[in-house]
Formats: structure tokens, sequence, C-alpha cells
């Protein structure tokens, strides 16, 4: 089994690559799956994800962005994100980046938000 505290220790770094994304909207499950084909299989996911009592999945949603956003482990993170990405929402995430300034302070938090 992974012992988290112990891969903490060796972490130097975190990257975010347009994530984490903000699942809060209601749109994107949709803007998620324009990237799946066949389409028979992009029908077959959404019946499945619709299937899934959305209630849990939102209240899970909460528990990780508030779990990521207050996590005080002291290792650098390097956020990319664009504002045209339909997954990653740029205000959440402006956020969320300027509460983790606040937490781990503004030389362990790096940002670069691509032009559209």
């Amino acid at each position: 089994s992974i012992n988290i505290a112990s891969l903490r220790r060796k972490l130097i770094g975190i990257v975010f690559d347009s994530a984490p994304a903000h699942y809060g909207k209601t749109n994107t499950l949709d803007a998620a799956m324009q990237y799946v084909t066949p389409a028979s299989e992009r029908h077959r996911l959404l019946k499945i994800a619709k299937s899934v009592h959305a209630n849990d999945v939102r209240r899970r949603f909460v528990e990780f962005w508030d779990a990521l956003r207050n996590d005080a482990t002291q290792i650098p993170q390097l956020y990319f994100y664009s504002s045209c990405d339909p997954l990653a929402s740029t205000k959440e995430l402006e956020e969320m980046i300027a509460h983790r300034e606040r937490v781990l302070g503004e030389k362990n938090v790096w940002k670069h938000k691509f032009l559209d």
C-alpha cells in the first residue's frame, strides 16, 4: 500500500496542467463528453453518468475541492491554464490559486495563463 506521508516527503513539486477542473457547472459533463468517440461510446458513458446519484457526486466533488484547496503540504505548485478550456473554470481555478498563494506563500505558487 502507498504511504501518503512518505510520498509527500519525496515530492519536490506539483504541476497542474489545465487542472484541477472544477465540476460545479452542469455543462462540464457535456463538455468532457465531446472528446469521447465513437458516438456510441459517448452515449453509453452519458447513460452511466446520469444513473449516478447527482447529490453524491456533488458532495464528493466538494470534499475533493476543499481538501485540495486547503492542503497545507509545503510543496511548490505550478498551474498552467487557459480561459478557453471548457473543462477547467478559470474563475474557480484563479480563486483557488489565490487561496493557495495565501496558504503556501507566493514564492511557492507559480501560474501561467495561456493567451486565448
